[in-house]
């Protein structure tokens, strides 16, 4: 018997890539050395669990304790989201990936950017200054996320198949600046926005999506005949 990595599952000898995702097959040996006994897995996944709710736990109290010396002491700063905001995006960026059942980088890159982001626009909106976030931060992250996605791809040689939908997420991301220049930012009269960041990440995405449109036209082309029967 040999063993697929990607799906972890077993395949009968004959195959020579997975039938499921089409990986290259490792021989497996004795295939009780590849799984952990029953009682060892359920004892990893409880502590696990009790890790996780006791960081999630004193995160949150952290959060919450800050919030109410902010109120309490003075209230007209809000410094306490600065804190608050910064220990979600922790545990969100070190903490989350590490404990999922199976984390994918593209899936974690992609979890990183929109987390950025939001933190990002908490600052703006506390601080009340909206249009540099809008303007020129939000473009340039997304576009480093873009950039970063493709260079994974390319060095790591992964199928396209497999990281198109948190790339195609990631682009349409890319078009949000734009969207929220021509929506917010264009009516109002004295404060113009400066519209070619926006623009080049909406660009971004349009190549980018069309790129992996051309690279995995086989693959989009074989699941609409598979979805729709043709």
């Amino acid at each position: 018997m040999s063993y697929c990595r990607e799906c972890v599952v077993s395949v009968h000898d004959a195959h020579a890539t997975c039938p499921l995702c089409g990986a290259p097959l490792k021989e497996s040996g004795d295939l009780s050395a590849l799984y952990p006994p029953v009682g060892a897995e359920v004892q990893r996944l409880r502590k696990q669990q009790r890790t996780t709710k006791g960081v999630s736990i004193s995160f949150a109290g952290a959060s919450a304790l800050c919030v109410m010396l902010n109120l309490v002491i003075d209230s007209s700063t809000l410094w306490s989201l600065y804190i608050a905001g910064g220990l979600f995006a922790a545990w969100l960026f070190v903490f989350l990936p590490p404990h999922m059942p199976r984390p994918r980088t593209r899936y974690v890159l992609l979890l990183s950017t929109v987390v950025a982001c939001a933190y990002l626009l908490l600052v703006s909106l506390v601080t009340h200054t909206p249009s540099w976030f809008l303007d020129w931060a939000f473009p340039f992250l997304l576009i480093g996320a873009v950039l970063v996605m493709f260079v994974f791809l390319l060095v790591q040689k992964a199928p396209l198949r497999k990281s198109y939908m948190p790339l195609v997420w990631l682009l349409l991301l890319c078009l949000i600046p734009l969207v929220a220049a021509l929506i917010f930012r264009l009516p109002a009269e004295d404060a113009p926005p400066a519209l070619w960041p926006t623009v080049l990440a909406a660009g971004c995405a349009v190549v980018g999506m069309m790129l992996g449109f051309v690279a995995a036209r086989k693959w989009w082309l074989s699941e609409l005949r598979r979805k729709f029967h043709i």
